[in-house]
């Protein structure tokens, strides 16, 4: 079974009054994978830099997809690439863990 990978908002970084009342300049977020049955993380950092070309979003209108979104726009490819081989990486250790503790043979 292929891993699946959910993106997830624990916290956004904000300028109190400019250039706009609350206006998000960073985003911590963490990817969680799983097999279905083992899982792993791994969290980041997304520096976002205001655009008034662009609409602005009031922070009370933000939502997860939108903040997401922004994850997967600012953050580069090959980061959120590595991201999921390091998640990949420790759910294959945990299937198949590379160091074993067997008991003592003159225990058994």
């Amino acid at each position: 079974m292929a891993n699946t990978y959910v993106t997830n908002i624990n916290a956004l970084l904000c300028y109190p009054t400019q250039p706009q009342p609350n206006c998000v300049f960073r985003i911590q977020w963490v990817i969680n994978g799983t097999d279905g049955t083992y899982s792993a993380a791994y969290y980041g950092v997304t520096e976002v830099t205001y655009d008034p070309t662009e609409p602005y979003v009031a922070y009370n209108e933000l939502t997860q997809e939108k903040v997401v979104g922004w994850v997967n726009e600012y953050t580069p490819a090959e980061t959120l690439a590595a991201a999921q081989s390091d998640i990949d990486a420790s759910i294959d250790a945990q299937a198949n863990p590379p160091i074993v503790e067997l008991p003592l043979p003159w225990n058994s």
